[in-house]
């Protein structure tokens, strides 16, 4: 009998210490997997401001980034190969010119590291801080209907006695930069097969299948100047404009 009363007041004093122990393993589990999902940071309420005015900087710079790069068919300076306004060839003389998604994404990646500084303005806004910034590392993953943007930028910050650092910063754009370069790798495959003629009807399949605006203009007599619009998902109330350049080789009879 007494073993019996032992064993119920045993279990009486571990019980609450149990119930201790899941709710911390479950709330740890929880702060793990809410972090994980939708790629917040915990960041100090002090440098909190901080910290989300870098975030929006680089989300400004990032966006400006993707709808300058398209405009220029992925590149933010002007390669050689190029018309006067700057759009790019991505044919000429019966090569394939059209750079790698790796290259855009490069590209991409260095108008944010290059913008970002005047947005940021020396960290001006926050006179009480003392802030100190290292070179930033960004890189861009083009994706669909998503560009994602892991940006690593050490910043040292004190106030008084006090001291923080922040590193990453991750992101991304809503933009169907992906899709509309899937889509012109499928016109060039065909424009190398044929590259003294434009397939109409695979730039209609392209409009059709995505809900994209394709269009070309003459720009001389052997020179066409191709443009992917897409208004259904916009970037700062902006269509996405991709163009390039082909020219025709002369068709041999």
């Amino acid at each position: 009998m007494m073993n019996g009363n032992l064993i119920f007041n045993k279990k009486g004093q571990l019980t609450p210490i149990i119930i201790i122990a899941i709710i911390v393993v479950v709330g740890i589990l929880v702060y793990f997997s809410v972090g994980d999902s939708s790629n917040q940071r915990i960041v100090d309420p002090e440098i909190a401001p901080i910290y989300n005015y870098v975030e929006g900087c680089l989300k400004e710079s990032a966006a400006e980034a993707i709808i300058e790069t398209s405009k220029y068919g992925g590149y933010t300076t002007v390669p050689e190969r190029s018309l006067e306004n700057g759009i790019p060839y991505y044919m000429q003389e019966g090569k394939n010119l059209m750079p790698s998604k790796e290259k855009v994404e490069s590209e991409i990646a260095r108008y944010i590291d290059n913008s970002v500084y005047f947005c940021i303005k020396e960290f001006s806004d926050f006179p009480d801080f003392n802030i100190k910034d290292s070179d930033r590392k960004i890189s861009a993953d083009i994706e669909n209907e998503i560009v994602n943007l892991e940006v690593n930028y050490p910043l040292s910050i004190s106030k008084g006695e006090n001291s923080y650092r922040v590193n990453d910063f991750r992101f991304n754009i809503n933009a169907r930069l992906g899709q509309i370069y899937e889509e012109v790798t499928y016109l060039m495959e065909d424009q190398v097969k044929h590259p003294d003629s434009l397939c109409i009807l695979c730039a209609r399949e392209v409009s059709a299948n995505n809900d994209l605006y394709v269009s070309t203009i003459n720009y001389d007599a052997d020179t066409v100047i191709f443009t992917i619009r897409d208004e259904k998902v916009k970037i700062d109330n902006q269509d996405l404009v991709f163009s390039y350049v082909i020219e025709l080789e002369e068709y041999e009879l």
